[in-house]
């Protein structure tokens, strides 16, 4: 079985790269991780595909309408 894992993250560059860690070092490996940067004015964006995180940008700032994107984009 496969499955998504969506991380909303508004100006997460600190704390992306250890969630994304933690997600990729479980013993299950199929499945695919998405970051919905939304309206990031940092990086966020380059920290999370340094990890190998897919990244959708969005500018909703809405928490709810970003992980709702990250579900149309699976």
């Amino acid at each position: 079985m496969t499955f998504s894992v969506i991380i909303p993250a508004h100006n997460e560059e600190t704390r992306i790269g250890k969630c994304l860690e933690s997600i990729y070092s479980q013993s299950y490996k199929n499945f695919e991780c998405l970051v919905v940067a939304d309206a990031c004015t940092d990086k966020t964006k380059e920290v999370a595909e340094s990890y190998g995180a897919t990244v959708i940008e969005c500018d909703c700032h809405n928490e709810g309408l970003a992980r709702n994107i990250g579900i149309e984009n699976t």
